[in-house]
C-alpha cells in the first residue's frame, strides 16, 4: 500500500525490497508520473573488514549489543527479530553482513538487481565498538566497495 502512495506521489520509496518495486510502478502510472522517475532508497547492514572471521570475534557483541536494545524496544507484535549470528559458513544470518570489500559489494549488487536504487545507507559503527574497527570499515566502503559498485 504504502509503496503505491509513493509512486502516485512521485516521490522515492524508501525501501529496496523487489517486491514492493511493481506495486511502486503502478503508483507512478496512476498519479501519471514517467516511470523513469523511480527511485528506492533502504538500509543493508553490514561491515567491511580485511579479515572477517576476526572482525565478528571483536564486534559481535557491539552488533548484538543494539540489535537486542533494538528488541527490547520494539512492539510485542513485530519484533526485530533474533540477534545475528554467524552461521556454519560464516554468514551472518542475512539480517547483518560481514565480509571483504568484494564480497559486500556482490551482497549489495545482488539486494538491488533490477531496481531504481540511489542509496543504500546503514550503520558504521555500535556501541562500544572500538574505533579502529570503525575507521577501517569507513575506509574499506569508500575506497573499496564504492568503486566496484559503480
Amino acid at each position: 500500500m504504502g509503496a503505491r502512495i509513493a509512486g502516485r506521489l512521485g516521490v522515492g520509496l524508501q525501501s529496496i525490497r523487489a517486491d514492493l518495486h511493481a506495486e511502486y510502478l503502478t503508483g507512478l502510472e496512476q498519479g501519471g508520473h514517467d516511470p523513469s522517475i523511480a527511485r528506492m532508497s533502504g538500509p543493508i547492514e553490514f561491515f567491511v573488514a580485511d579479515d572477517p572471521e576476526k572482525a565478528w570475534a571483536e564486534i559481535q557483541e557491539h552488533v548484538e549489543y543494539r540489535w537486542n536494545s533494538y528488541n527490547a524496544t520494539c512492539s510485542r507484535d513485530q519484533p526485530r527479530g533474533e540477534s545475528p549470528k554467524v552461521g556454519d559458513d560464516g554468514a551472518v544470518g542475512g539480517r547483518f553482513e560481514i565480509g571483504t570489500p568484494e564480497q559486500i559489494a556482490g551482497i549489495i549488487k545482488e539486494a538491488t538487481a533490477g531496481l531504481p536504487v540511489t542509496d543504500i545507507y546503514g550503520w558504521s559503527d555500535y556501541p562500544g565498538m572500538p574505533d579502529d574497527l570503525v575507521d577501517r570499515h569507513i575506509e574499506l566502503t569508500f575506497t573499496k566497495v564504492a568503486p566496484l559498485l559503480k
